[in-house]
């Protein structure tokens, strides 16, 4: 296990602007559906390229030892700086207006919420993106590789589900910040996407224990 935090942490900033990416073109197009296969793009990468994404690490927390632990902490404060910069730098761009107003009309919902329906949507979403990254590792065909990134991707956009890296990007576009709810929503959705993660993954390795 990489021991070099610096080296997480710079990862984690990568995978960050790729999130950032995605997110960007997400709000740039009035089709969700075309917006979900589009923002594929910033899983694909993060994915292929083993960079350190939050909601694709924690999943494996509890088959991996305390260092493990240590650089999932530090992948979330790197995302969390990596989207908060590349949102910020967004906004000196010709398409601030539009990006902004977008993720404002996206975020009154989310922040306007209850915490137990952010807690289930995010839960929901860790499943899936436990499947996305576990499909990819574990797949031999390249088709199959490919298509567990996108399908689960296009999933959790068009269902609601809630991903809190992409969601770090929304609230630092839209400027919510400011309200301590959109702090506790955030929580709740680190919880939920950590929670159904780490219960796919230790289901998963449950059912591979037993004889069938």
């Amino acid at each position: 296990m990489n021991k070099d935090y610096s080296k997480v942490f710079l990862s984690s900033i990568f995978s960050g602007l790729l999130i950032s990416i995605g997110s960007t073109v997400f709000l740039s197009v009035d089709n969700r559906t075309i917006g979900s296969v589009l923002f594929s793009i910033a899983l694909f990468f993060v994915v292929s390229m083993r960079l350190w994404l939050f909601t694709g690490k924690i999943g494996f927390i509890l088959q991996n030892d305390k260092n493990y632990l240590y650089n999932t902490l530090i992948s979330i404060i790197g995302n969390f700086i990596s989207v908060y910069i590349f949102s910020s730098l967004l906004k000196f761009t010709r398409h601030a207006q539009i990006l902004i107003t977008n993720a404002q009309n996206l975020v009154n919902i989310k922040v306007n919420d209850n915490f137990l329906s952010i807690f289930i949507l995010s839960f929901f979403c860790g499943v899936l993106m436990y499947l996305g990254v576990n499909g990819y590792n574990s797949f031999n065909d390249t088709l199959a590789k490919h298509s567990a990134v996108l399908i689960i991707v296009v999933v959790f956009i068009l269902a609601g589900f809630e991903h809190c890296i992409a969601n770090m990007f929304f609230f630092s576009m839209s400027g919510v910040w400011t309200n301590p709810r959109a702090w506790c929503i955030m929580l709740f959705m680190i919880i939920g996407n950590s929670c159904g993660s780490i219960f796919s993954a230790e289901l998963y390795k449950f059912i591979l224990g037993k004889k069938v």
